[in-house]
């Protein structure tokens, strides 16, 4: 009799656990963040639309790069007009170690 009650008692606590074990392992996969695909969808769409660009200004953008790949005179102008064009756009920002240099070798401090 007792043999049989403890048979008893080791099936329903190893089907106990199988469902227990079922379970967890269903709310696991609610709880891990799986994103929906409606949402997926929106937020990658507002994070990889890239302005609208004309062909033209695409063909311009080239055709002054081209240019002033051809020339070492070229690269220059186009460094420096690049150079003051974000100089403007941020004045606040920390001048360069050569910019510094150069205002010491102004200033007599450092030896050319």
């Amino acid at each position: 009799m007792q043999s049989r009650l403890l048979s008893l008692v080791g099936a329903i606590s190893k089907h106990f656990l199988t469902i227990v074990l079922l379970i967890f392992v269903s709310l696991s996969g609610v709880f891990l963040g799986v994103t929906p695909s409606a949402i997926a969808a929106s937020q990658s769409s507002t994070t990889m639309t890239a302005p609208p660009q004309s062909t033209q200004s695409r063909e311009d953008a080239y055709e002054k790069a081209a240019k002033a790949a051809s020339s070492p005179e070229a690269q220059e102008e186009a460094y420096e007009q690049d150079l003051e064009k974000y100089k403007a756009e941020n004045p606040d920002a920390k001048t360069g170690i050569v910019e510094e240099a150069k205002e010491l070798v102004e200033k007599g401090v450092i030896d050319k």
